[in-house]
This record gives C-alpha cells, structure tokens and sequence, in this order.
C-alpha cells in the first residue's frame, strides 16, 4: 500500500498484483518492468462480457507463479481483460 501512494505522489500509475499464498499476504510490483507482459492485460469486472481470462496462482518448486488463463475463445485483436478484484477503482467509478 505504500508504494502504491508513493507512486501516486509522483503521479504514475501502479502495476502491483496483491495475492495470499500459504496464508501469507504477498504481491508482485511490476510498475517499473515495462517488458511485463501482465502489464497488458486489462481490467473487467467478474460477470463483463469483456472478461475473457482469469488470474491464478500456480506453485511451481514451491513459489507462486501468477498466470493468466483465457476463460473463453478470445478473438485476434481482441483486449485481453480480468477481473482485478478491487471494485473501488477509479474507472469502475466513473463508469457505474
């Protein structure tokens, strides 16, 4: 939550995925890793017809992997999208 509010102070936008793994509270910061590719995946919220994957934790050697699963067939040129599981985003308010 910090670094969220300090990128925030130096107004960028924040690519950070907060997770649980073995009842531990975890998240991967990928704001200043342009070559991400979690970076282009854009947000739906559950139930969207937009929302065409899904985010799951896969343990591989005993650490956490987030993937991104599609959940349908997904059209080429089609935005990839999940839900990120925060409802008070700015753009879901703006757009409700």
């Amino acid at each position: 939550m910090q670094l969220e509010k300090e990128y925030e102070q130096e107004g960028q936008g924040s690519f950070i995925y907060f997770f649980k793994y073995r009842d531990k509270s975890c998240c991967i910061d990928a704001t200043n890793d342009i070559f991400h590719e979690g970076r282009m995946i854009n947000d739906a919220e559950n139930g969207d017809a937009k929302q065409n994957c899904v985010m799951k934790i896969v343990e591989v050697n005993q650490t956490p992997h987030l993937c991104t699963f599609a959940d349908r067939d997904i059209a080429i040129g089609e935005e990839l999208r999940y839900d990120y599981g925060v409802p008070t985003l700015p753009w879901r308010k703006a757009t409700q």
